[in-house]
């Protein structure tokens, strides 16, 4: 069984789903005996959008608990070359980098994904 997407989960203020997610999440790194887990969303969020900081909450909560169950394990979080809204994806860089073990850069994505800008 695959652990289920974790967008979703992230947009919601509910930790009670977002708890259910990362047990989830732990009991599938730990069959699968991975060594952590990297979050690469992509979707558009303005600076302003409430799921910027539920996002946030979800890594720093996987992290937490995935380190607990799994020592040495890695939470990562891709994201965009440029903090300054590429394709209207304005994140909260610098608290997904704290909440995160390791940032991903994708600087190999430098053009932009929407081909008329």
């Amino acid at each position: 069984m695959a652990a289920p997407d974790p967008l979703p989960i992230s947009a919601t203020d509910d930790a009670t789903a977002r708890a259910a997610w990362i047990e989830s999440t732990i009991h599938e790194v730990q069959t699968r005996f991975l060594d952590g887990v990297v979050f690469d969303f992509e979707g558009p969020l303005l600076p302003s959008d409430i799921m910027n900081n539920n996002y946030v909450s979800l890594i720093n909560e996987t992290r937490v608990a995935m380190h607990a169950a799994v020592p040495g394990s890695q939470i990562s979080v891709c994201l965009a070359w440029n903090p300054h809204g590429v394709d209207g994806r304005y994140y909260d860089n610098l608290n997904l980098i704290k909440a995160a073990d390791l940032a991903y850069i994708m600087s190999y994505d430098t053009r932009s994904q929407i081909l008329d800008q």
